[in-house]
């Protein structure tokens, strides 16, 4: 079974959190889609997570990202919040 599609999914969502990492501190909820983007990409990882025989490597991606993701909403929490 190949799992190239997953790993480009992975790659991709990488992608996406690299940006968000370097954006995160002067996004605000004020702007439209922020929620709806976040929750977007925690549900793809999550599907991807749910899939049965996943690969450990490919599920140890997945955990890391899903981390980094909810670094990033944490931050974006703070600046939030003013803590």
């Amino acid at each position: 079974m190949s799992f190239t599609l997953l790993e480009n999914d992975l790659t991709h969502i990488r992608s996406v959190l690299n940006h968000l990492e370097r954006r995160a501190p002067e996004r605000s909820s004020n702007q439209p889609g922020r929620e709806i983007g976040l929750y977007y990409w925690r549900a793809r990882i999550g599907a991807i997570l749910a899939m049965p025989m996943l690969p450990v490597y490919l599920r140890k991606q997945a955990e890391e990202l899903l981390a980094r993701l909810e670094r990033v909403d944490g931050r974006q929490q703070r600046v939030l919040t003013g803590s």
